[in-house]
């Protein structure tokens, strides 16, 4: 991957560059807005963590500029306490997401590891054609996580959204935000106190609990059912864990709340701003989301 930083805190700007230079990267920073933009328009980078809050050019103002030439690239927010208003405003301009202030090895390098797989699947799928009359798609999904940017790039590219590429990159993250919670969540019954919990840790003890859960028996033949049915007007996937399910009603109420990006739930949070339509069924262990093939017309914001 090629990273760009535009990031205007001096401290902040550094332990990034480290951060990604131990992990193998060459990053590219940037300590304002213009001049943040002159490198993304040079080099085209595939990933970008952008500061909301900069003096002139602020983030808002970057990420406009930025999607207006590129849709494919993927910008995460860097936000800070104070700034969660403008962070959602962030996700409606279509950022693919967030980076809590100050930032921190254990939220960072999850995020690279997620975007550099979602990245390299996208890159390896081939063009669908233009030609879909009607189209129906099921899946089972054994509890592998490696798995899931893969099987979520598959998804995406079978369905013909367009030619728009940041339609097919950004639904192959909605729903690999999705069917990592129907494993973690759903069918390995990890909540997501937990996983923030061993995420601050240290990120090894959550794949640690992970595979300590798949040595049950009873959870690891659990197994997520994907349903994919395509039309002219637009696509929509069913995904459902063999898990307990969760009070979604309650969550999806939170998700007005001031501090909504302090939530546990990231994943739906994040999903919810790639598709037009959102349903939870059930006891919460179903969601339905669906993607219009005209997209700027027929958005809704409906999460349910």
């Amino acid at each position: 991957m090629k990273i760009l930083i535009v990031e205007d805190d001096p401290a902040t700007r550094l332990y990034m560059e480290e951060s990604l230079a131990s992990q193998g990267y060459a990053p590219l920073s940037a300590p304002d807005g213009v001049r943040g933009l002159e490198i993304f328009r040079r080099e085209h980078p595939d990933l970008i963590f952008l500061d909301i809050q900069m003096p002139g050019m602020n983030g808002l103002d970057v990420l406009k500029a930025i999607r207006e030439e590129r849709d494919d690239v993927i910008v995460v927010m860097n936000t800070a306490h104070g700034t969660e208003e403008l962070a959602i405003k962030a996700m409606r301009l279509r950022a693919n997401d967030y980076l809590n202030k100050p930032v921190r090895h254990s939220e960072l390098l999850p995020l690279l590891a997620k975007y550099r797989a979602a990245i390299e699947a996208h890159r390896a799928a081939g063009e669908i054609a233009d030609a879909i009359v009607s189209h129906e798609l099921v899946m089972k999904l054994e509890n592998k996580l490696l798995l899931v940017p893969r099987v979520a790039d598959y998804l995406a590219s079978q369905a013909n959204l367009g030619p728009e590429k940041d339609t097919v990159i950004g639904v192959t993250l909605g729903l690999i935000e999705l069917l990592n919670n129907a494993i973690e969540h759903g069918n390995l019954g990890i909540s997501g106190t937990e996983k923030a919990r061993l995420l601050e840790a240290d990120p090894g003890a959550h794949q640690a609990m992970v595979a300590e859960r798949l040595q049950s028996p009873e959870l690891a033949a659990r197994r997520v059912h994907i349903h994919m049915n395509e039309n002219r007007e637009c696509c929509e996937w069913i995904i459902r864990d063999e898990g307990n399910g969760f009070d979604y009603a309650r969550f999806l109420g939170n998700l007005e709340a001031p501090d909504v990006l302090q939530l546990n739930g990231r994943g739906i949070f994040l999903s919810r701003f790639q598709f037009d339509e959102m349903e939870y069924q059930g006891c919460g262990n179903t969601v339905r989301v669906r993607r219009y093939k005209n997209w700027a017309a027929n958005r809704v914001d409906s999460t349910r």
